[in-house]
């Protein structure tokens, strides 16, 4: 269900009002015509009735907002923020104007970095230890490369509410590589061995590869 910036304030404050790691909010003034605005169209999507009450429809989006904040992991990929509950995730991604929330399984999210990637599709074979180039720039110098890039992953990982990890995956010249942004360190990988890595950061280890084949 998809809910713009105001909405998503909104329903914040009915869900606890914690913050939300991984996901932003522009800053609202909470007014009275704010207020007023967000409360009718939250009744025209069913949310709330007409005497300000929380509709059966609208306990699932403030649940799964709930679920998602008190997670012990969260992910951001791209425009996309995502926390782990049971065998799959809450999503919640962002275009211009809306966010969107969205209940996953893990097989979706295998299926999103293969929609969203294409160098993952690649089925390349694997490259021999030998084979992988790694090289160290600064941001600046990496940043100037970015508009060779054919595609990338921004990937940021939260635990507790920190970030852990902030990695670009990206695919240039058609050979695929991770950037390491707290190390400076970009290493080349194959499809198979950017999926496997993906995936496990992800907590999803089944891609039907043994980990020793990396």
């Amino acid at each position: 269900m998809k809910f713009t910036n105001g909405e998503m304030h909104f329903l914040n404050t009915l869900s606890d009002n914690k913050g939300m790691p991984g996901v932003f909010l522009e800053p609202v003034k909470a007014d009275k015509e704010f207020i007023d605005s967000t409360v009718e169209s939250l009744q025209k999507k069913g949310i709330i009735d007409e005497e300000g009450q929380i509709t059966e429809l609208g306990l699932a989006p403030i649940q799964a907002m709930k679920f998602y904040k008190n997670a012990k992991e969260h992910l951001v990929l791209n425009d996309m923020s995502l926390a782990r509950v049971d065998n799959g995730f809450i999503t919640i991604s962002r275009t211009d104007k809306e966010h969107d929330i969205v209940i996953i399984d893990s097989f979706v999210l295998v299926l999103l970095f293969l929609d969203n990637f294409q160098y993952l599709r690649g089925g390349k074979g694997f490259l021999e230890q030998d084979e992988i180039k790694v090289e160290k720039y600064s941001d600046h110098e990496f940043i100037k490369n970015s508009d060779y890039w054919e595609e990338y992953l921004m990937f940021e990982k939260y635990e507790e509410g920190r970030k852990v990890s902030n990695w670009l995956y990206y695919a240039y010249h058609g050979k695929g590589y991770v950037y390491h942004k707290d190390t400076q360190i970009s290493e080349q990988l194959d499809p198979r061995q950017m999926g496997i890595r993906l995936l496990e950061e992800c907590g999803v280890a089944d891609w039907n590869l043994k980990k020793e084949e990396r």
